[in-house]
C-alpha cells in the first residue's frame, strides 16, 4: 500500500519504482524498462519538523543529484519517511532527466531553487523572479523567510495564520501537483 507520496510503505533502499496509477507508484526489477527512480536510502527517524528544518534556506538530506521526498502521517512532531530517489537505469528515467533538467533551466524554477533569505529580487508579484543584486535598480523585493512546505500543508493554513507577516507576499512553486509535494515557500517584502 503506497503512503501519501504514493510510494509504496515497504519499499527500502535499492528498489525501483515505476509511475502507477494515478500518483501511486510500484516496485519493480530495477532491470525493468518502465524504472524510473531507485531508492537510495529511507531515513524513519526524524519527524516532520526536524524534516522542514534541514530542507530550509537551501538545505538538503540527500545528495547532491538525488531527490529528496517525505510524508508523515501526522503532524510536525510526528515521526515522517524522508527517501532519498536516484534516476534508475532506464530509457524512460533519461527521459524524465531531461525533461526535468529543461524545466529547471527555466528561470522560474531556477530562483526557486537558488535564491536565499536576504537576496534582492526583481519581478512582478508571483511571476518572473529573478535574484538581483539589492543596489540594482530593479530590485523591488526582499526575502525576508525560506521555508518548506507542501501543497496539502499550505492549503490547510488560515489566511490569517500566514508563514508570513502581514506586509509580506508569500510565493512558491511545485515541480508536481501531488498534495504532498514539496516545494520552497519564500516570504518577500517590498523595497520600493
Amino acid at each position: 500500500m503506497p503512503d501519501r507520496s504514493g510510494i509504496p510503505k515497504n519499499t527500502k533502499p535499492g528498489d525501483c519504482l515505476k509511475a502507477g496509477k494515478n500518483t501511486e507508484h510500484e516496485i519493480v526489477a530495477c532491470t525493468d524498462p518502465d524504472a524510473i527512480q531507485r531508492i537510495t536510502h529511507v531515513f524513519t527517524d526524524m519527524t516532520m519538523a526536524a524534516f522542514n528544518a534541514r530542507m530550509s534556506n537551501g538545505g538538503d538530506i540527500c545528495p547532491e543529484g538525488e531527490r529528496t521526498t517525505a510524508y508523515s502521517e501526522g503532524d510536525d512532531n510526528a515521526k515522517a519517511t524522508v527517501y532519498c530517489l536516484a534516476w534508475a537505469a532506464t530509457a524512460v528515467a533519461s527521459q524524465h532527466a531531461k525533461a526535468e533538467a529543461d524545466d529547471v533551466s527555466s528561470p522560474a524554477v531556477d530562483f526557486y531553487q537558488t535564491a536565499k533569505v536576504n537576496d534582492c529580487v526583481t519581478g512582478d508579484t508571483y511571476t518572473d523572479y529573478k535574484v538581483v543584486p539589492c543596489a540594482d535598480a530593479t530590485a523591488a523585493w526582499k526575502i525576508t523567510k525560506k521555508t518548506v512546505a507542501t501543497r496539502a500543508e499550505l492549503d490547510s493554513e488560515s489566511p490569517d495564520n500566514s508563514r508570513c507577516a502581514q506586509n509580506e507576499v508569500m510565493v512558491s512553486h511545485w515541480s508536481s501537483e501531488h498534495s504532498e509535494a514539496q516545494a520552497d515557500v519564500f516570504c518577500l517584502v517590498r523595497t520600493r
